[in-house]
Order: structure tokens, then sequence, then C-alpha cells
């Protein structure tokens, strides 16, 4: 299957598996097919039983395995919880690592289109020396030359920002006419 796309579930914490669900039942059964979520099964399986939310949800091994194709797939990424919202800082932190990592080999797969992250708590990663989101997966993909970027997305319109995360005390000296 041509151009798989990796939705990083990321912050265990947080509203993402409700975003998740809503936007499941929004996308064409052709994009589900091709959709990967990174994460941890019990954790969704336990907060969508809390939400109340009636979502089919699969465990898959790896990118070839298709054959719940309309069902949220999901790789499972190891997590310790007793609560599904109520995540220890360590433990979320830990996972929030292992996804990226894992979604970063994964999207070497010749047939990869993007890895899409849901929001995360920026402290989560903060034991990283990054930043953001961007400047962790340039780190891990040994891009040294500070030349990553990010895009917000939608229909309506794209962004490109000239620089990913920087101090607002900073932008005077980072922002030039040469980088514009």
């Amino acid at each position: 299957m041509n151009n798989k796309i990796l939705i990083v579930t990321a912050d265990p914490n947080s509203i993402n598996s409700e975003i998740i669900s809503k936007m499941w039942k929004k996308i064409s059964n052709s994009n589900k097919k091709k959709t990967y979520l990174i994460g941890n099964y019990n954790l969704i399986y336990h907060q969508f039983k809390k939400l109340k939310i009636k979502q089919k949800i699969t465990q898959v091994k790896n990118l070839s395995d298709h054959s719940f194709s309309t069902n949220i797939k999901i790789i499972n990424v190891p997590l310790n919880f007793k609560d599904p919202f109520k995540v220890s800082f360590k433990n979320a932190s830990k996972y929030l690592v292992k996804s990226f990592h894992l979604a970063n080999k994964l999207s070497k797969d010749k047939n990869f289109k993007g890895i899409i992250n849901c929001p995360i708590d920026k402290k989560l990663i903060k034991n990283t020396n990054k930043v953001g989101v961007t400047e962790f997966f340039a780190s891990i993909s040994k891009v040294t030359d500070k030349s990553e970027i990010m895009m917000i997305y939608n229909k309506s319109l794209s962004v490109v920002p000239i620089t990913t995360h920087i101090n607002l005390k900073d932008i005077p000296k980072k922002i030039t006419k040469k980088l514009i």
C-alpha cells in the first residue's frame, strides 16, 4: 500500500485519543487503510472506554499488516499506567521518546508519506535538550545543519514557518532578510 501515514498519539495525558476518534470518523476509507497510529494499544482502548467512544481499534505489528484496514490500526509502544489519563511524567516522557523513535524508524519505508504528531506537552521531551518535535526528529535523523522545517497544514492554508521553535526574545536576532 502506497503513501502510508503515521500518527504519533503522543502525550498520554491529553485529549489526543478524542481528537483521533473524531478525525477517524471524518477521513475516507482509503485514508484509513494507509494510516497507522504509533501508541499504546491498551492506553487508547481504556481512554476510548472511559470517554464512551465506540471505535474499532486493532493492534498491528508493522506497516504491512492491514488486514483490518478501516479500523484504527495501532503499532504498540509499551507503557505502564494505572489510570489512562494520569500516566506519570516519567513514564509519559519515556513513552513519547520511544514513540518518536519508532515513527522515525518506520518512516524509512519506501512507501511512506509522512508523520503527524498529536499535540504534546513539550516538557516531555525536555530531557532530550530539544525545543520541539521538529528539532527532536531532526536530531534523531542526524540532521545537523539546522535545515529542519515544520509544516502547519489544513485544506485552506499550508504554512512553513521560516524558523522552528525559538524564544520570542530571540526573534529579532534570528529573522533576517537573508533568511526570508
